[in-house]
């Protein structure tokens, strides 16, 4: 199991009261849920964490643009550990 405190800023969960205990995968760890602006600052500060080494954001896979439904397809199954990343190039 991977060290460190998982934490979330996502919108959806604060807006979901019951978010993550109605239908988050069970962990041994405490989740942080983090207030969300989702505005430029935010995104600074957000930036900033992860180039400082603080903040690591976990990525389960990366899809090429072409693949999209099944990259969806698997976030929709619920088999994801992290983030899905489609790359446009």
């Amino acid at each position: 199991m991977p060290a460190g405190r998982p934490a979330t800023s996502s919108a959806q969960s604060a807006r979901c009261p019951g978010w993550p205990r109605s239908g988050a995968p069970r962990v041994r760890q405490r989740l942080r849920v983090l207030p969300t602006r989702q505005d430029r600052a935010e995104l600074a500060a957000v930036t900033a964490l992860i180039d400082a080494g603080k903040l690591r954001p976990v990525i389960d896979r990366t899809y090429p643009l072409t693949d999209v439904p099944p990259a969806l397809s698997r976030l929709e199954e619920g088999h994801t550990r992290g983030k899905i990343v489609i790359t446009v190039a």
